[in-house]
């Protein structure tokens, strides 16, 4: 899993910089919270907020 997670940082446009955290986070099963900015999401990634941007239009 190490190795996963090290590969993250392969992207180095920071497209997938909330990925490890939030990968480890699961693997880890705590039951912890753990936070996810959706607004982040939203601008960092086209298909979130092409998602996002269309089912909030017809509202």
């Amino acid at each position: 899993m190490a190795a996963l997670l090290a590969s993250l940082g392969f992207y180095g446009d920071g497209a997938l910089d909330d990925a490890g955290p939030a990968y480890s986070h699961y693997r880890e099963n705590t039951g912890a919270d753990f936070e996810v900015n959706y607004n982040e999401g939203h601008h960092e990634d086209e298909a979130i907020g092409a998602f996002v941007d269309g089912e909030v239009a017809p509202a």
